[in-house]
């Protein structure tokens, strides 16, 4: 039994009978089941019913296990496929497939194509699936950091650029003398720092800094605030 098991039944030419409906709602209490379409997927259990009977209701099984199992059906009404169309797919015909094989259920033809790998290309396939969906994803994580960091470049070069003009324009909320003042403050100052430092100033930010601690050195709230600056 496979870790996890997917099985699904479709009716294509119409929905399937009640007779057929009955039989479809007692393989399964937890399975999704309507005249169109029978699908579980079993993570510690197993299948319990009959796939060459719910075939003789709906038109098309799948399957597929993660350990490598996969196979799909076809149920074909009797003599709608000539034998000469599938023959040298068969055992022994020129396109033989070992995963292709036919059986005859009740009134329909069925049709099967099955293969079973345990370890190999279902695992390796997923495991490349999975790879590719986690490369894109880094890609595009790198190119969305690459463009955020652009975009805070060109933010701090426009603060160097008025760097003068701030510097004037705190002692406008300073003058408050309120905590959310001394926030706007602290985030103005935050970003002159990242400024000068994207340009290898720091020691000018510093010295400007140290200006202003000395202004406004008896108001312990706001040195709390850029103690680390």
């Amino acid at each position: 039994m496979s870790e996890l098991q997917y099985y699904e039944f479709a009716a294509v030419d119409g929905p399937i009978s009640d007779e057929g409906l009955r039989y479809a709602r007692a393989c399964s209490s937890r399975a999704e089941v309507s005249p169109f379409r029978w699908r579980n997927v079993y993570h510690f259990g197993s299948f319990h019913g009959s796939v060459d009977t719910l075939l003789q209701h709906y038109d098309a099984h799948f399957y597929i296990a993660n350990l490598g199992s996969v196979r799909l059906a076809l149920a074909l009404p009797q003599g709608c496929l000539k034998p000469e169309a599938i023959e040298s797919y068969l055992h022994g015909g020129e396109g033989y497939e070992d995963t292709l094989t036919t059986k005859q259920v009740g009134n329909r033809h069925i049709v099967w194509w099955e293969r079973n790998e345990e370890g190999g290309w279902w695992q390796s396939k997923t495991i490349e699936v999975r790879q590719a969906r986690l490369d894109r994803e880094a890609k595009a994580a790198a190119e969305k950091r690459k463009l955020e960091e652009e975009a805070r470049q060109r933010h701090l070069t426009s603060v160097l650029q008025r760097a003068d003009s701030i510097w004037a324009s705190l002692d406008g909320p300073m003058a408050e003398k309120i905590a959310s003042a001394y926030d706007r403050v602290a985030a103005q100052l935050t970003e002159l720092r990242d400024a000068y430092e994207q340009v290898g100033e720091r020691v000018r930010f510093q010295e400007k800094l140290a200006l202003f601690r000395e202004r406004y050195a008896r108001r312990s709230a706001m040195m709390r605030r850029i103690e680390r600056l």
